[in-house]
């Protein structure tokens, strides 16, 4: 490799600084960390104080490559990600939620990972962790190691690839696919789209699952709309995958996006968001089309939140232990 940054660790943050401590020090903690390896961080003009989190930024600093930086005005989700990610000089980049944090030794399986194979992506198993770090559960069940066929990662795989376990080639987050997805929550993503180049060209990236688990995710608060986000932005993401990728490319992501909106007209998918304390009837203003095709069981899954939630705390438990989860 050229570049002497291995793997940039790209962190957005917004009013969390006691996460992103953890998370700052769960990278700088382990075996390997060195001169390979950089840390880059945003900060997006967070309310809450950082003291803590700059001053240990400071102290590893003097040794390490940690790069920190505040804006100045609120930016949108997607425009965070993009500002720290290009901070980022590494070959490889692991995008990190500020809210997770590497377990023991993950750093070494990364870095075997890229010293061994020849991958454009991976897509890591991790731990969901509930608010008070107690609830466990795989983020999901396989026992793939590399997937060749985009049409099967597509559909298997696309919908782990949440910010905080993938591990991407840097080429393949191009600035101006990240500014074309803006928008839609899911920009960080932007890669599908240099992927899609390749199957019309007929090539194939190549992505490995990994089943070890490198990162623990918490299920908390989100600092976004969760109903907007899915229903919304994600109609928009599709509608703009459409107009940039050729016929073959369409043919593959149309059988995603069934798959994508079967999985949200569950009826239990329905009722997780409504435990969480979304107003299922605000999705009528963010897809009516969705909206009006499902409305009998979005109705029923709202009627059964509201009755369900003085046991909202062992149903979340019921839900992250025997359910997949999608982050």
């Amino acid at each position: 490799m050229d570049n002497l940054i291995k793997v940039s660790f790209c962190i957005p943050s917004l009013n969390r600084p006691k996460y992103l401590l953890n998370a700052i020090e769960s990278i700088c903690n382990q075996t390997g960390f060195n001169q390979d390896i950089e840390i880059c961080i945003f900060n997006n003009c967070s309310d809450t104080s950082y003291f803590d989190v700059e001053n240990i930024i400071n102290v590893f600093s003097s040794q390490y490559n940690i790069y920190y930086s505040k804006g100045l005005v609120r930016l949108e989700i997607d425009q965070s990600m993009h500002e720290v990610i290009k901070m980022a000089k590494g070959n490889f980049l692991f995008l990190l939620g500020d809210d997770d944090f590497l377990l023991p030794n993950s750093l070494k399986v990364i870095i075997d990972l890229i010293n061994k194979d020849k991958f454009d992506l991976v897509i890591f198993n991790a731990i969901i962790l509930n608010e008070k770090n107690k609830t466990k559960a795989r983020m999901f069940n396989s026992k793939k190691s590399v997937l060749l066929d985009l049409n099967e990662v597509l559909l298997e795989f696309k919908n782990y690839c949440s910010y905080g376990n993938i591990l991407i080639k840097s080429e393949f987050i191009r600035s101006d696919d990240f500014k074309y997805l803006e928008g839609t929550s899911h920009a960080y993503g932007c890669f599908w789209l240099a992927f899609f180049r390749l199957y019309e060209k007929g090539l194939q990236p190549r992505v490995i699952i990994s089943n070890r688990h490198v990162v623990c995710l918490r299920a908390i608060l989100k600092t976004y709309n969760l109903l907007q986000v899915t229903f919304e932005h994600s109609q928009k993401e599709f509608s703009l995958y459409y107009k940039a990728i050729g016929e073959k490319s369409t043919e593959i992501l149309k059988g995603y996006e069934n798959s994508f909106w079967k999985d949200q007209s569950r009826f239990f998918k329905l009722l997780q968001y409504g435990l969480a304390g979304n107003d299922l009837s605000k999705i009528s203003s963010y897809n009516y089309v969705f909206y009006n095709d499902y409305v009998i069981k979005i109705t029923f899954a709202k009627i059964f939140a509201y009755f369900l939630k003085p046991f909202k705390t062992t149903l979340k438990y019921f839900f992250i232990t025997f359910k997949k989860i999608h982050v």
